[in-house]
């Protein structure tokens, strides 16, 4: 928490970092677009424009439920601003080419959990 405070100390003070190494770096801390604007008393809005400006995105890693011992057809995902070890950061989202449906406030729930999640995830996909 301490680490956290002199950071956000530190934004205040220097403003937002004009490089994508440190504003990577204060993404991989957890610090939002809004809250960064917080702390240096602008609008979210300037501080997206500056991160796509240096190319600061979340890339998409995937959760192995089935413990390597088979290929998941459905994979859960999850964002996120890593600081990559050495190289370019890996997305690990594969995209297919297939129409999709995006069921808003449907919750961390999947078809398959049990039976009220199924009824009420099929039947507003089907809707």
């Amino acid at each position: 928490i301490a680490g956290i405070l002199a950071m956000e100390a530190r934004i205040r003070e220097h403003g937002i970092p004009e490089d994508a190494v440190n504003l990577r770096m204060l993404k991989a801390m957890g610090f939002s677009d809004a809250r960064l604007a917080s702390l240096t008393r602008t609008d979210a809005e300037v501080v997206q424009k500056i991160r796509e400006k240096l190319d600061v995105h979340p890339v998409y890693k995937r959760i192995d439920t089935c413990a390597a011992e088979f290929a998941s057809p459905t994979a859960y995902m999850y964002s996120t601003y890593e600081v990559p070890f050495a190289g370019a950061l890996a997305n690990e989202a594969q995209v297919s080419a297939r129409k999709k449906v995006v069921i808003l406030g449907g919750g961390p729930n999947r078809i398959g959990q049990g039976i009220e999640f199924d009824y009420c995830c099929c039947h507003a996909a089907f809707a």
